[in-house]
């Protein structure tokens, strides 16, 4: 009888896993970030795009190897509380990441470079890629927030002349 733990979900049905872990990336860029990112599950193939500004965008994919030829976001790693000796469970996310080339160039999905980057978020993962980017490229490169259509904190009413 399997556990019932990530690692036997990922084996027995690993799309189920796949769109999960999806899924938590999804919500931590869009709804807890509030950043313009697309996350693009078809089939086997999952990557997630960021917008960056000036026309760049990072695509990430996942990295982590799993059961029969599959690849996980999360790599989950047992550790022990140092200050009370119980054990913990802890997830790391794993992806390649690339950076692609602005929309002003003829190509616009010109790759720039690519690399591996370990997370424990994709905040921390992000802002690992971007720094670089800006490290080996020179681009001072930042993610975009989405675009909110909300109401006016205030309104203006116009002035009633007086007679």
């Amino acid at each position: 009888m399997p556990n019932h733990d990530a690692e036997s979900l990922k084996l027995l049905l690993p799309d189920v896993a796949l769109h999960m872990e999806s899924e938590m990336i999804r919500v931590e860029l869009c709804e807890q970030l509030h950043l313009q990112a697309v996350v693009t599950v078809e089939g086997k193939t999952v990557f997630v795009t960021v917008t960056l500004n000036d026309g760049f965008r990072l695509v990430i994919k996942p990295a982590v190897p799993g059961f029969n030829s599959e690849v996980n976001w999360f790599r989950w790693h047992h550790v022990t509380n140092p200050h009370n000796g119980e054990p913990v469970t802890m997830s790391e996310i794993r992806a390649s990441v690339e950076l692609q080339g602005s929309e002003l160039e003829a190509e616009p999905d010109t790759s720039l470079i690519s690399f591996g980057v370990d997370a424990i978020g994709m905040k921390q993962l992000i802002s690992k890629a971007l720094r670089k980017t800006r490290t080996h490229l020179g681009l001072r490169l930042v993610p975009l927030p989405e675009l909110f259509a909300t109401k006016p904190i205030y309104q203006s009413t116009p002035n009633k002349e007086s007679t």
